[in-house]
């Protein structure tokens, strides 16, 4: 099938139910994922750049460090075809390394995803969240809720 054997293992093993047009639109997005992409904020609606210093990728805006629902997983953007919604920044967390995280909760369906912050990202808007102790920071990574 041109739709490939990845995308319907990652279907049936997720147990979604999603029409041809849709995997369409995930293999378009997948295609596009490696390219670097400007994108326009979801809340405050500033032009981001689509890279971000001290990160591989950006996937919130640095100033109201909003993002949106489009990774179920690190290159998976299936979720975008079902989802896409506007994920709200819930609080930060520091891991051992000094690894500090965002939690993103989704507007639209409630999913949950730490992310890396970026170097540029806005510290005033990054204290204004709540933070979770360095106890509790450890105690979600170990887990498995990252």
């Amino acid at each position: 099938s041109s739709l490939g054997r990845t995308y319907r293992d990652k279907i049936a093993h997720e147990g979604l139910d999603i029409s041809r047009a849709q995997l369409k639109k995930v293999r378009k997005l997948e295609k596009a994922k490696n390219r670097v992409q400007e994108f326009r904020c979801v809340s405050c609606k500033l032009l981001v750049p689509g890279t971000a210093p001290g990160s591989k990728h950006r996937n919130h805006c640095p100033l109201c460090l909003w993002s949106r629902h489009v990774d179920q997983s690190v290159g998976f953007r299936l979720i975008a075809a079902l989802c896409g919604q506007k994920m709200r920044p819930v609080m930060t967390r520091i891991l051992p390394g000094c690894d500090i995280q965002i939690l993103h909760r989704c507007e639209g369906c409630g999913h949950e995803k730490w992310n890396r912050i970026a170097a540029d990202d806005n510290y005033v808007s990054l204290l204004a969240l709540d933070s979770l102790s360095s106890k509790e920071a450890i105690e979600t990574a170990l887990l498995g809720k990252s």
